[in-house]
């Protein structure tokens, strides 16, 4: 069925659903492929249930071959001798639902996962922005094939709807009420959502689609069904508000790939670590955030310790390819105790992300910056061995800074004043012939609570070769030699 056309502006609310017809398939697979160990064109199957007895699901190479959900394993081999089998981790399930849920915010912030194979929301307050519909349909279609998720689009004025059109009618965006209730009435019953014991016991009445429950009176359905299912029936079609529990974004990220296998070459873990990096990278686009600094963890067997390796940035970033450059250099520097078993990642800080502002004709590139010639040096060296400057309130001139390891708190940008930004240290006897007193006495007097007390007059002068000199004599020391402290540009 057609999605509607370039003009369609319904009213919020306008719930979209994106409905997860293979999420188990979806969700191995990308694990798969972060592993660099995948090859969809051959059969694949699933495993759960006791033992690991039965097919959760297969792919399409051996659907094709007769394998099918629920099937027992036995069976499934006879038909399909090369099949490749895996146990059913529905942790991975949960994982790519949230990371769906994290996609999904970058357009809206009312998400919601509590439908178990869909992911929610509202998308008519989003429509002026990401619109026209047939156009954002497309984007959010070729976005996630490109991530390797597979899923059925649907829009509707009530949630639940929006999910049992997804599940009939691919591509289908409906907001007249009427239109709305004249497919509903159509859908088979089986797809309307309804809990497992409901379906059957309508089934079994002879009820094949939902207009047919919908026409019974709604004393002698509640007696059938009970008022819960009545309720969800309610929120179906509009008649009952369906308040949603909302999705909110985590205030740290963590990720973690398991591998099937130990493995102690470094360059073997350059694959995985770039798929996490890059997923981590979508979730700070979407939440609109970027993050300072994350953690790789590597685990380990026979009770070795979990290595950690910090990387460090010096401004927040989310930059798929730099964050990746930069563990990459972490970890070509690290050693590991033993052969890695995981990988994860984990991030504690994940501020809002500002762009440095450039001007327009502005032909310099990022390689060139100094925040991120920064971070490369630290992830190579170490932070030790990378250090900045920091201001320090004292009026002693050659005291006023120092050198600190962290690399955020750096010296503000400076305009050369009465004081120059080249200092001596310590000073020396000026050895030129002054030509002309420009500017003083600036009479410093302080730290004489410590062993290093400051009495002195400070001067701009004006050498006969024409520098700007900036020099003092102590309190008192008239006629004496000069001071030389720093030198004017």
């Amino acid at each position: 069925m057609p999605a509607s056309p370039p003009s369609f502006r319904p009213a919020s609310p306008w719930w979209c659903a994106l409905h997860l017809p293979q999420l188990a398939l979806d969700a191995e697979a990308r694990h798969r492929r972060a592993l660099q160990a995948f090859d969809d064109a051959l059969p694949w199957a699933l495993t759960d249930g006791p033992q690991q007895r039965r097919i959760h699901a297969a792919n399409a190479t051996a659907r094709a071959q007769g394998v099918h959900a629920g099937q027992a394993v036995a069976s499934a081999q006879l038909l399909c001798p090369g099949l490749a089998l895996s146990a059913h981790q529905p942790v991975r399930d949960a994982a790519l639902r949230e990371w769906l849920a994290a996609y999904a915010y970058g357009f809206s912030a009312e998400v919601s996962l509590r439908e178990p194979d869909t992911v929610l929301f509202e998308a008519g307050r989003s429509l002026g922005l990401f619109g026209p519909w047939p156009r954002w349909q497309q984007r959010l279609r070729d976005e996630l094939v490109g991530y390797g998720v597979q899923v059925r689009i649907a829009c509707a004025p009530t949630p639940l709807a929006a999910r049992a059109l997804a599940r009939a009618h691919d591509g289908l965006a409906v907001a007249d009420a009427t239109q709305l209730q004249r497919l509903l009435a159509r859908l088979p019953l089986g797809l309307a959502g309804l809990p497992d014991d409901a379906l059957r016991l309508l089934e079994r009445s002879g009820f094949k689609r939902l207009g047919d429950v919908l026409a019974l009176p709604r004393a002698a359905l509640a007696k059938r069904i009970g008022p819960s299912v009545l309720d969800r029936l309610d929120r179906l079609v509009g008649r009952a508000p369906d308040p949603l529990p909302l999705y909110e974004p985590p205030t740290r990220y963590a990720a973690r790939l398991d591998f099937d296998h130990p493995l102690a070459d470094a360059t073997v873990l350059v694959f995985p670590l770039r798929r996490l990096l890059q997923e981590f990278a979508l979730f700070l686009v979407q939440r609109d955030g970027g993050v300072p600094g994350f953690r790789l963890v590597f685990g380990h067997e026979d009770g070795v310790a979990p290595t950690r390796l910090e990387v460090r940035l010096a401004a927040p970033e989310r930059d798929a390819a730099r964050l990746f450059d930069l563990a990459r250099l972490k970890l070509d520097g690290a050693r590991l105790p033993a052969p890695a078993v995981s990988l994860g990642l984990e991030a504690d800080d994940l501020p809002g992300f500002h762009p440095e502002h450039r001007d327009l004709f502005d032909a310099r590139t990022r390689s060139g910056d100094a925040g991120l010639l920064d971070s490369r040096l630290r992830a190579r060296l170490g932070d030790a061995a990378v250090q900045a400057l920091a201001v320090v309130d004292t009026h002693r001139p050659e005291a006023a800074w120092c050198w600190v390891d962290t690399p955020r708190t750096r010296l503000p940008a400076l305009a050369e004043g009465p004081r120059p930004l080249w200092l001596i240290d310590p000073p020396i006897v000026l050895r030129e012939a002054v030509d002309a007193v420009l500017a003083g006495p600036e009479r410093i007097e302080t730290a004489w609570w410590d062993d290093e007390p400051v009495r002195r007059d400070y001067y701009r002068l004006r050498t006969r070769s024409g520098q700007e000199a900036w020099a003092f004599r102590p309190v008192g020391g008239e006629g004496g030699p000069w001071w030389l402290h720093g030198w004017f540009a």
